[in-house]
């Protein structure tokens, strides 16, 4: 692995990279099941009548948004270890470019 490796690439980085977008693409899922579960709650159970569909898409949306906070974090984690590893890459190119110039042109 050099510093002009692009990060897909490279097996580790391609870790990094797919578990952050994976984790984004679960946190979005249960985002968009959050008005799901508000739309049954009201349908079902407050036009209804029938408190417990109530309790139950109450739980749902609780069991939602936690899970929707746990892929986000995920995702900030992976997205923040992708971040490193092209911040590495960065300083090993520059440092590589620092260290071949000639004195002449450090001067």
């Amino acid at each position: 692995m050099n510093g002009r490796t692009a990060i897909w690439a490279d097996p580790r980085g391609r870790k990094w990279l797919l578990l952050s977008q994976g984790a984004l693409v679960g946190q979005v899922i249960f985002d968009l099941a959050i008005p799901l579960a508000i739309r049954q709650i009201v349908n079902n159970g407050i036009l209804a009548g029938n408190f417990d569909k109530v309790i139950k898409g109450s739980l749902y949306m609780a069991v939602f948004s936690i899970a929707s906070m746990l892929f986000a974090t995920a995702c900030a984690w992976y997205a923040a270890r992708v971040g490193e590893e092209v911040g590495h890459r960065l300083r090993l190119g520059l440092y590589s470019k620092v260290t071949h110039l000639s004195w002449g042109n450090v001067d």
